[in-house]
């Protein structure tokens, strides 16, 4: 147990940064999503469309939205939590029969 304890001392400060940079890009996403709808919506109102160019910027849309939704910063930093809650509820369980 000891040896987990000084495992999760080293590991979950990195995953703290690591949950910034991740929150950070997921902005960005964000960002990029909204003027990617946004330049498809301006495409549509031009009096000449090109198809091409709009079925090729629709695709990269979905593209980043997929991204998005596949993307999860609660599970991509969980395994030092649920490490964490795991020694809690061991920490408990040996107390409680003490």
């Amino acid at each position: 147990m000891s040896d987990i304890c000084e495992s999760l001392l080293v590991i979950e400060p990195a995953v703290d940064r690591l949950e910034v940079h991740l929150r950070e890009f997921l902005d960005y996403l964000d960002f990029e999503i909204e003027k990617t709808d946004l330049e498809i919506k301006q495409m549509r109102w031009r009096d000449k469309v090109d198809p091409a160019a709009l079925k090729e910027t629709e695709a990269w849309l979905q593209r980043m939205q997929q991204l998005k939704t596949d993307f999860s910063v609660d599970i991509m930093t969980s395994p030092p939590r649920t490490v964490r809650e795991m020694l809690k509820r061991v920490q408990r369980l040996f107390d409680d029969d003490l």
